[in-house]
C-alpha cells in the first residue's frame, strides 16, 4: 500500500484488547465521534453510517475487518472513499493507537484534496482524543 495521506498516533492507558474490541465494533463510533448520529449493521461486518449535515461525507457504508493487530475500516458511497487502518502496539501499560488514513484506489475525486486534508487530519485526531477519554474512563 502506498503512502498514507495522513496518519495520526495517540497513547492510551489500556490493554490492546480492550481498544481492539471498541474498533472493531463500529457501533461504539456513536461515543467517540461527535457528528455521527446513527449506526446502522447491515450485513457481516458492515455498517451504514449517517453523520451530520456537516459532515464531508453525510452517509457512507463502513465494512470492518481485522488481521492480528491492524483493524480495517474501509469506506464507500460517501463523497470520499477511504481506508482508515488502526495499528495497534502494546508498550508497557499502554497502547499505541496509529491512525492511517487512505485514500481508495478508484478514489477519482473532484474534491480540493490538499486543501480538506489538513482539516481531516485535525477532525481525526480530534476524534481519537475523545477516543482515549472514552477508552480510559470506562
Amino acid at each position: 500500500m502506498e503512502k498514507p495521506l495522513f496518519s495520526n498516533v495517540i497513547s492510551i492507558k489500556s490493554s490492546k484488547e480492550k481498544i481492539s474490541l471498541f474498533l472493531k465494533n463500529p457501533e461504539t463510533l456513536l461515543k467517540w465521534i461527535p457528528d455521527i448520529i446513527q449506526v446502522q449493521p447491515i450485513g457481516n461486518n458492515n455498517f451504514s453510517i449517517y453523520r451530520t449535515d456537516s459532515a464531508l461525507n453525510k452517509n457512507e457504508e463502513i465494512s470492518v475487518s481485522s488481521e492480528n493487530d491492524t483493524i480495517y475500516y474501509e469506506s464507500t458511497g460517501g463523497k470520499l472513499e477511504y481506508t482508515l487502518i488502526f495499528n495497534l502496539t502494546s508498550k508497557n501499560a499502554t497502547t499505541l493507537l496509529e491512525e492511517n488514513f487512505y485514500l481508495s484506489e478508484n478514489e477519482h475525486s473532484h474534491l480540493p484534496l490538499k486543501l480538506l486534508m489538513p482539516i481531516a487530519k485535525h477532525a481525526f485526531n480530534s476524534n481519537l482524543q475523545s477516543f482515549k477519554r472514552i477508552i480510559e474512563n470506562n
